[in-house]
This record gives structure tokens, sequence and C-alpha cells, in this order.
């Protein structure tokens, strides 16, 4: 789990007189732009969507457990490129891209996807992003674009079609989520398994073992748990790895996703 720094009491201050204000819909429109004291929370109220701080001197986009008490982050827009103030803006950019700007309108973060009609960006209660057409065909999912988490229904592996991979990357440390040293990875050559990379070393510190129709091989203490299985697709169209919800009655709140740390 991380959790924010201790607050100054002048922060403490400020956030009395200006706190975060979430919307109760979980839905922005073409028109509509989210700012640093504004956040989106899925319909069931699991997951917020907004920007955050772990030291109050760097500002990200991102998302986290809505009723952890300690903010548990599960996803960063723009890890790599932090605001240095809170003066960010999430909006629609001119072609339907979601993006991330700063007060001068330059854009730290975008989703890249293909020009939209009428978008729509919607957070749901599974974790995901997703961007919407006018005809509710997805346009683009921060599942296709992970950062340090796996959470259930999110897919570790390729697209054979579009040539996507899907990979986790920890955090460089507890709190900076910029790219660090360790990746996460679905190796299809030979038999698929999941390797654990550190990229100072040319091997893999970890490997998994082929999956063997239940579980990775060298993984012998995987076991479906709390309402959780585990899947592995192998088709002309995909090869990846995934773990799935069973039951509705599942709560996702108690399920932090599988942090990359604890493969470490």
């Amino acid at each position: 789990m991380r959790g924010i720094s201790k607050l100054h009491c002048l922060t403490i201050l400020c956030l009395t007189f200006f706190p975060t204000i979430a919307i109760s819909l979980n839905t922005l429109t073409a028109t509509q732009s989210l700012t640093n004291n504004l956040t989106l929370v899925s319909s069931g109220q699991v997951f917020e969507l907004g920007f955050f701080t772990p030291d109050n001197s760097r500002w990200y986009f991102g998302i986290w457990y809505k009723n952890i008490p300690v903010k548990t982050v599960v996803w960063v827009a723009n890890k790599d490129t932090p605001l240095s103030s809170t003066s960010g803006t999430f909006k629609f950019g001119v072609h339907g891209n979601i993006v991330v700007v700063n007060e001068a309108g330059i854009i730290l973060w975008s989703s890249n996807q293909t020009q939209a009609i009428n978008p729509v960006v919607q957070l749901l209660d599974s974790g995901n992003l997703v961007v919407l057409d006018m005809n509710q065909n997805t346009l683009w999912q921060s599942f296709d674009y992970p950062t340090d988490t796996l959470l259930p229904g999110m897919k570790l592996g390729w697209d054979l079609d579009t040539g996507l991979d899907r990979y986790l990357t920890s955090w460089k440390n507890t709190n900076d989520p910029s790219t660090g040293s360790y990746s996460f990875k679905l190796d299809f050559h030979g038999f698929p398994e999941i390797l654990l990379w550190n990229k100072q070393q040319v091997q893999p510190v970890y490997r998994s073992g082929p999956w063997n129709g239940q579980r990775f091989s060298g993984v012998p203490e995987m076991q479906p748990l709390n309402g959780l299985s585990f899947e592995f697709a192998i088709d002309q169209h995909q090869i990846c790895f995934t773990n799935m919800q069973v039951y509705e009655g599942f709560c996702t709140q108690e399920f932090a996703g599988m942090e990359f740390e604890r493969w470490v």
C-alpha cells in the first residue's frame, strides 16, 4: 500500500478551505474537464479518478480505490511527466483524445487514439477508464496500458492483431510513480511464461514457468482465491493471462490488485 506523506499545517489549512470535490457522475463529455480539486467516481463508489500528489511537489493524474483509508493508486497517466503545480487539467483534446495538460496548455500525456465524434470518458467499477464513441464503442481503455497493478479483468500479454504488449512496470519508489527498474511481462518465445526483468540485467530475475492449464508451473501456491479465477488465452488473436471475478458479489475493494512489489 502506498500512503501520502503527512501534510504540513499550511497544506491542511488550504485543504480545509479548498477541498477536493467528487463529481457524482462517472462520465465526462467532450465539453467538460477535471481540474485539481475535482474527481470522478465510478457508479458503485469503488474507484476515483483525479489528480494526486505523493510528495506535495509533483502532481499526477490517476485512479485509486475510493474507500481504502490509505490512498492506493492503481493506474497513473502521466507517470513520467508530472505536473510541478496544482494547475493541471484533464480533458478532451482537439481530435477526441483524452489529455493531461499543464497551466500553459502543454500536453503532458495523451491517449493517442483515433479521432472520435462526440466521445465520452467513463470510469468503471472495474477500475477501467474508457473512451466511448457516440455508439458506445470502446475507442481506448486504461486496461490496455497498465502501470504497476493488475486488476481483475486486466490482461497481461499480447494482442497479436495490433501488436499491443500489456505489461507491468514498477514505480521508481513509493513516492515516485515514474518508470522503475522492474517490468513484469509475458514472454511467448517457446512455451509462454511470465518473466520479471530488471532493466540493468540481461537475464530475467524471475520466471513463472509455462502455463499448465490451471496455473503457471513454477508457482505451486497459485490458487483461485476470494472470488478470483485465473485464465490463460492463446489463439490467433492473443496470448495473454488474466485474473477474473467469478461472481458478482465479489468486492474489488478487498483486492488491491497484484501489486508489482509483491513479486520482487
